[in-house]
């Protein structure tokens, strides 16, 4: 996405996605994903570019987000179309204070039910 003044820094770690919302390749990202899960790949990308802190993500609930359990313990998951979920991490600086985040990281879309 180019030419936008982000706010909230989003590092991407799948290569596959990585691709695609930086080429902005929305042909690529509907063979991938789906028309209907492409586009709210796009929408929460952009939602989470333009969050103050990882804070203020978790307390409008932007994609219903949620911590998660279990294996995936210190990741949250934004909804997609159901039951595909983005998962992303806060990374943080000195302090666990999730106000103080600035800088996230989307680490897969996926089904983890």
């Amino acid at each position: 996405m180019k030419n936008w003044n982000y706010i909230l820094k989003v590092k991407i770690s799948d290569k596959k996605l990585k691709k695609i919302i930086e080429n902005e390749d929305t042909k690529k990202a509907i063979k991938v994903y789906g028309d209907k899960r492409a586009r709210k790949i796009y929408q929460r990308y952009i939602e989470l570019c333009n969050i103050d802190n990882f804070e203020t993500l978790l307390n409008q609930r932007v994609g219903r987000c949620h911590p998660l359990s279990g294996k995936l313990k210190g990741k949250y998951a934004l909804d997609l179309d159901h039951p595909y979920r983005m998962v992303i991490k806060p990374i943080f600086t000195k302090d666990m204070v999730l106000k103080e985040v600035v800088v996230t990281e989307i680490i897969e879309i996926i089904d983890y039910h």
